[in-house]
């Protein structure tokens, strides 16, 4: 949960063309009690950060194994890391058509939608365009969806699929 803003502090000290590597807490079955390894060991809350400097120049050849689809639209309302709308209608109706499949309420949605998730534009960066995964954690019942990163009214988001996928959505 702190990653955003974690991201965003170092976004005032860093320059833009600064590469961030890295990844968010995880556990091993989706029960949410997630974990990070420090150097003193294993944290149940926190952020790792780790910075290089040097002369050279850095290049970097991942990005994310994931790459956008067709399926785009614009946040019209969100709250946090809550994605409320997409377009005007609800986030969760406009999610399954892209997908083409109907999401359970109310428990973890990961297991069916890690293949499939949301990502924001953030512009473009060595010549592709920047997204940042938002993969959705729960749809609540009034059509929003919990995600594990924040969304803010305005921006693009679209589907996205590994850079594996050989099929169509």
């Amino acid at each position: 949960g702190l990653e955003d803003g974690v991201l965003t502090g170092l976004g005032k000290v860093i320059s833009d063309s600064c590469v961030v590597i890295g990844g968010t807490g995880a556990d091993n079955d989706l029960s949410g009690h997630w974990m990070i390894a420090g150097p003193d060991g294993v944290l149940k809350a926190g952020a790792a950060v780790l910075v290089c400097d040097w002369p050279w120049k850095i290049g970097v050849s991942y990005q994310g194994g994931y790459l956008a689809t067709e399926h785009e639209g614009v946040v019209t309302a969100a709250e946090g890391r809550r994605s409320i709308s997409i377009d005007n209608a609800p986030a969760v109706d406009v999610y399954e058509r892209w997908m083409k499949k109907t999401l359970p309420r109310g428990v973890s949605v990961l297991p069916d939608t890690t293949l499939t998730p949301l990502a924001v534009a953030h512009g473009a960066g060595g010549g592709l365009d920047v997204h940042v995964l938002v993969h959705p954690e729960r749809v609540n019942a009034d059509g929003s969806i919990n995600c594990f990163a924040t969304t803010t009214k305005g921006d693009r988001i679209l589907m996205s699929v590994p850079e594996s996928a050989r099929f169509s959505y």
